[in-house]
């Protein structure tokens, strides 16, 4: 466990995936934060999409670029923060 650091939040200091898995479960500077968790959410939400697509996870590596698949997993995963705007500009594919 550790807890939610300022930057944790900032899309120009942490990874996209991990902004918007704080953003989406609430989370504020300060509260307590199990890794396992956000790789958990992570791994369930990817599943998610794939479904979504109609697609395995070899046929999107197969048929998709991989920055598409991100491109579009990060819109997808936009959708369910609530209430919060998420500014386009500050987001960077690592």
């Amino acid at each position: 466990m550790r807890k939610v650091l300022p930057e944790d939040l900032d899309f120009n200091e942490s990874q996209p995936y991990f902004v918007l898995y704080l953003l989406t479960n609430g989370f504020q500077v300060g509260d307590d934060l199990d890794i396992n968790e956000f790789m958990i959410w992570t791994n369930r939400k990817h599943r998610e999409f794939r479904n979504l697509l109609g697609v395995t996870d070899n046929e999107v590596r197969l048929k998709m670029r991989f920055n598409d698949y991100v491109e579009q997993f990060i819109e997808w995963l936009k959708t369910f923060v609530p209430t919060v705007e998420v500014d386009e500009e500050q987001l960077t594919l690592f």
